[in-house]
């Protein structure tokens, strides 16, 4: 007579349920502007085995920003933030938000490396759907177009 193996299928089958529950997202919204359309998530996506990952997203009227690796030289195009902050309503810089992301480059000897740059990102007036990208000094890096 052959044991029955019910059981050790049942809890293989428990077992991967729960691994399969570790993976989860999500996204909170914690900022939305009053004068312009400018919307911030914050998202937390739990992966298993390899970990929880934080990350901010911005949205301006309902598009999602992405910096085009041609304004900052990377390697790809950065749309996942390390840490964005919105104006309130009264503030002189409201059409703007502040962004901080960290880009990949490859250095003059061929090597790749990343840096942590801060950004305004700003509504430009009379031009739809087009916004500046300036440093924190106000130095113009280029514009995005989210048509």
């Amino acid at each position: 007579m052959k044991p029955k193996r019910y059981p050790i299928f049942i809890l293989i089958l428990s077992a991967l349920s729960v691994l399969w529950g570790c993976n989860s997202n999500s996204i909170m919204k914690i900022y939305e502007g009053k004068v312009y359309p400018w919307k911030i998530e914050y998202i937390n996506e739990n992966n298993f085995p390899a970990g929880e990952r934080h990350y901010y997203k911005v949205y301006f009227d309902g598009k999602p920003l992405t910096i085009p690796k041609e304004i900052l030289g990377s390697t790809k195009n950065v749309d996942e933030f390390v840490a964005v902050a919105g104006f309130s309503a009264g503030d002189m810089d409201n059409a703007s938000v502040l962004i901080t992301l960290k880009y990949n480059f490859k250095k003059n000897d061929g090597f790749n490396d990343s840096r942590y740059v801060s950004l305004f990102i700003r509504k430009i007036n009379g031009k739809e759907q087009t916004l500046d990208v300036e440093t924190l000094g106000y130095e113009k890096l280029g514009e995005i177009s989210l048509r």
